[in-house]
């Protein structure tokens, strides 16, 4: 690393550090800069890994058939750029739209995919039985254990009051209660443990920038 790269990120970390006396103009420079950074190394990889090479160069060296293709998308960008002016900004929610859905549908796969149903299918293959009898009882709690904290986290998002035949509110709601009670518990937990994850990480980037400072620091004497 050049000495002009370590002495600018020398003064961006003391600029983010400042944050700790309070809001001042270096902080906000430093954030701006970061801000900007970002979004600039964003478009450039937008333009270069997408743009170019899948609606422009197709244009200039692609077949007709390829040109087809590339109407759609090239109508949609059209109609998302509409909502840049405020008289035609209705005809840019058509590709949005499609773009909110297409998002919508790959996080909700993702979810049932990758993570409720690999959920169930460990949670099932606590109980298989090459597995309880390896590891005997405490295998059997083990599972049993994992299979009550799922079922009573799913069970905390529902709202819903049971009632009998006379419409009266049914005894089980009490043992519905303390289920949902036990669910709040482990989402408690679990968040628990994430924030204190997110704020030892913030710890360890903090530790290290202050040890980078100080070697910058005692490296001019």
């Amino acid at each position: 690393m050049t000495p002009f790269w370590i002495i600018l990120g020398f003064f961006l970390s003391l600029f983010v550090l400042s944050y700790l006396v309070g809001d001042n103009p270096l902080f906000r420079i430093t954030t701006y800069l970061f801000v900007g950074v970002t979004a600039g190394y964003t478009a450039v990889m937008v333009i270069y890994q997408i743009i170019l090479p899948k609606m422009i160069l197709p244009i200039l060296s692609g077949s007709a058939g390829e040109w087809l293709w590339l109407i759609i998308p090239w109508l949609l960008s059209i109609m998302l750029l509409m909502r840049l002016f405020p008289k035609v900004s209705r005809i840019g929610n058509i590709p949005l739209g499609f773009m909110v859905g297409i998002a919508s549908a790959i996080t909700i796969g993702g979810a049932l995919l990758g993570t409720i149903s690999t959920q169930l299918l460990s949670i099932v293959n606590l109980f298989d039985n090459s597995i309880l009898q390896k590891g005997g009882f405490y295998a059997f709690l083990e599972g049993t254990y994992i299979l009550f904290g799922t079922i009573s986290t799913l069970l905390y998002f529902q709202f819903f009051k049971p009632k009998d035949s006379l419409g009266k509110v049914s005894n089980t709601n009490k043992i519905l209660n303390f289920i949902r009670f036990t669910g709040k518990l482990f989402i408690s937990i679990t968040l628990g443990a994430i924030f204190a994850g997110v704020y030892m990480a913030a710890v360890f980037t903090m530790i290290e920038r202050v040890e980078f400072i100080n070697e910058v620091f005692w490296s001019f004497f």
